[in-house]
């Protein structure tokens, strides 16, 4: 609206009329990504295929996306997600006919005591994991227990 002193004022407040949509590329990449690793792998761990990730960035561009997103946060598990995921787009955009898919683990013994375990299972293994207590003279229980003196990775 214009005052009468000639002066513009604005009526309807509008912050910003764009809405940036790289939440919506991260999100689209990400989709991408997950659909490959189930055309190429996830056959061996469910009989799930996603739907079609649909238009995403080019691969280029994709990388190029994740790269600055890598750069700008400082959350491990975002970092994480889009190096694995970059790494991913540069190995698919270096692709060729004589490519060679390969998965494995740094925790094989972890991964193998899971097998035996599964096979010739203890019951309550947990038991024989050694532990510690914390003698404490505050507090609601003065003999805290810690946890078991063992890594687990995460594959519970």
């Amino acid at each position: 609206m214009i005052q009468k002193n000639g002066s513009l004022v604005f009526t309807n407040m509008t912050i910003r009329s764009v809405t940036p949509n790289a939440n919506k590329q991260i999100t689209q990449i990400h989709r991408y990504c997950v659909y490959e690793a189930f055309d190429k792998m996830g056959w061996l761990y469910v009989p799930f295929m996603p739907d079609n990730p649909g238009p995403h960035p080019s691969t280029k561009e994709s990388i190029y996306i994740l790269n600055k997103k890598l750069a700008a946060t400082h959350n491990d598990v975002e970092q994480g997600l889009f190096a694995a995921m970059r790494d991913m787009l540069v190995y698919i955009d270096e692709r060729s006919s004589d490519k060679q898919y390969f998965f494995g683990t740094d925790f094989f013994d972890t991964v193998w005591e899971r097998m035996i375990d599964k096979a010739f299972g203890v019951e309550d293994k947990e038991q024989y994991f050694p532990r510690t207590r914390w003698l404490l003279d505050y507090g609601q229980d003065p003999r805290k227990k810690a946890s078991a003196a063992r890594y687990d990775y995460g594959l519970r």
